[in-house]
């Protein structure tokens, strides 16, 4: 991997980059680039998830119990499981998120990482719990405008 010459890798390169990765269906360089970033919570649920996309269960099993222990992972646990496509435990480990972190998580409520789970009916139970549905309007929004005196209508 390299970078713009002017710029040295850090941390913050190597976990976009491997985002990245992550997102364009590349978990091979995806996990490469979460390993060099260093030991971040962050960058290992992003090694985890390539992990899986590569399919080696006994390296995902091992990281992902260990990263499960970590009581201040639950947020990043919940990524994981939505990753995988296992709505149950996403679900169970979304309820296990502390208040303090909801803020954070909500942040990343529509991210691609939730795609394998929208279509639970407990996406929308979950929307509604955290307050993250749109109230949509009864009645017809009306559009009407009038432009100002000397402005051209095409």
């Amino acid at each position: 991997m390299s970078s713009l010459g002017w710029h040295e890798p850090n941390v913050y390169y190597y976990g976009a980059l491997g985002g990245a990765w992550l997102m364009a269906g590349d978990p091979q360089q995806a996990l490469v680039a979460f390993d060099s970033a260093g030991d971040d919570s962050w960058f290992e649920m992003g090694a985890i998830m390539a992990l899986h996309d590569l399919r080696r269960s006994q390296e995902f099993d091992t990281r992902f119990s260990q990263f499960r222990s970590d009581a201040e992972n639950s947020e990043f646990v919940a990524h994981i499981y939505a990753w995988v496509g296992d709505s149950d435990k996403t679900f169970e480990w979304i309820d296990k998120i502390p208040k303090a972190d909801r803020q954070r998580f909500i942040a990343t409520i529509d991210a691609d990482i939730f795609a394998e789970i929208m279509s639970d009916d407990r996406w929308l139970a979950m929307q509604d719990k955290y307050g993250l549905t749109d109230d949509v309007a009864d009645e017809a929004i009306d559009f009407t405008y009038t432009l100002p005196a000397g402005a051209a209508s095409n």
